[in-house]
């Protein structure tokens, strides 16, 4: 290449090097670019203080056992395969079980349930453990006996339902070690949102540490507070879900 054509190139490029300038300072004038740009630095610093913080706090292995066990021992060692028809009023879910002793079958009756995740599928509810479910509606399930229906309508905050009970059968429990990962994620974002929490309620002091400042100062995304973790296609009788829906 001739040194005029370097020349040539080398203005070329100076130009649209300017230019690509100009316009990006043009784009960062503007509300939305600044608002994005803000967010990004935000996540970022979030991102690093939540590195820090959990250098500086480790989960050890006996708090993770603990919480272990807690979650093992709240599960119980059965699972229930379970059916149910939910309606509004008492009455109803009698005459529910009124039709069920007359030979009507569950499956039949179950299209008329107000529970939309459940109703076309004759109102099966898979298996799940008893903590799955509301107390009164675990409480109800675990006294049934295989094959057999709730006689008396069982109450809870969504309504009047009529529960059968269609099999049971013994639940392997994971092993810690197999596990360990996946509740010592689910600790440290627990610990990352309870210390953000408390940074922003306690007052500004000059002698709190750098990352105590910096969560005061800055709104955080996903940290201050748990996000919901539903499920829509969950029965509407089934708690939330932990986040390690193997183990708990």
């Amino acid at each position: 290449m001739s040194r005029r054509a370097r020349r040539f190139s080398t203005t070329s490029s100076r130009r649209k090097w300017s230019h690509r300038k100009r316009t990006a300072g043009v784009f960062a004038k503007t509300s939305e670019v600044r608002t994005q740009l803000d967010l990004l630095r935000q996540q970022v610093l979030v991102q690093a203080i939540v590195q820090d913080h959990l250098k500086t706090h480790p989960i050890k292995d006996e708090e993770m056992l603990t919480e272990y066990n807690k979650a093992k021992a709240s599960r119980g060692d059965k699972e229930y395969k379970a059916r149910h028809i939910l309606v509004d009023k008492d009455s109803e879910a009698n005459e529910i079980i009124a039709q069920l002793k007359k030979g009507t079958k569950f499956e039949d009756l179950a299209k008329q349930s107000k529970d939309p995740g459940s109703k076309d599928k004759g109102g099966d509810l898979d298996w799940n453990t008893p903590s799955t479910f509301v107390k009164p509606f675990a409480d109800a399930l675990s006294k049934l006996e295989k094959g057999k229906y709730t006689e008396t309508p069982v109450q809870t905050q969504f309504g009047w339902h009529v529960i059968q009970l269609d099999d049971v059968r013994s639940m392997q429990f994971p092993a810690f070690d197999t596990v360990k990962q996946q509740l010592l994620s689910r600790m440290q974002s627990r610990k990352c949102r309870s210390s953000s929490a408390s940074c922003v309620r306690k007052p500004r002091s000059s002698s709190q540490p750098t990352h105590v400042r910096a969560l005061r100062n800055i709104r955080i995304h996903g940290l201050s507070s748990p996000q919901p973790c539903g499920c829509q296609d969950c029965c509407t009788v089934r708690k939330p879900r932990s986040g390690w829906a193997s183990i708990g």
